[in-house]
């Protein structure tokens, strides 16, 4: 029976604007079709959307390469300037 209730942390997947996906369905695609693994910012090695991200292979099948920042906000700079894929 639960003890306690721990604390929840939606993740979402934000892409750079040269993905062609416009849905879940077709980012699998798009990942699965790549020759090397897309590249994906996190916010540092075991933050939570390094876990997510690490889950989010184990359930799709896709690999990744992780690229470890100092925080979200570096991340998304790199993401809107095409630097890193998701």
């Amino acid at each position: 029976e639960p003890v306690v209730l721990l604390p929840s942390n939606p993740m979402i997947v934000v892409s750079k604007n040269a993905v062609p996906a416009t849905s879940l369905k077709e980012l699998l695609e798009w990942l699965k079709s790549r020759p090397s693994p897309p590249t994906a910012g996190t916010a540092g090695a075991g933050s939570g959307s390094h876990i997510a991200g690490v889950y989010f292979e184990s359930v799709s099948g896709i690999k990744l390469q992780y690229v470890p920042y100092r925080g979200t906000a570096p991340a998304l700079n790199d993401l809107i300037a095409g630097q890193i894929d998701i």
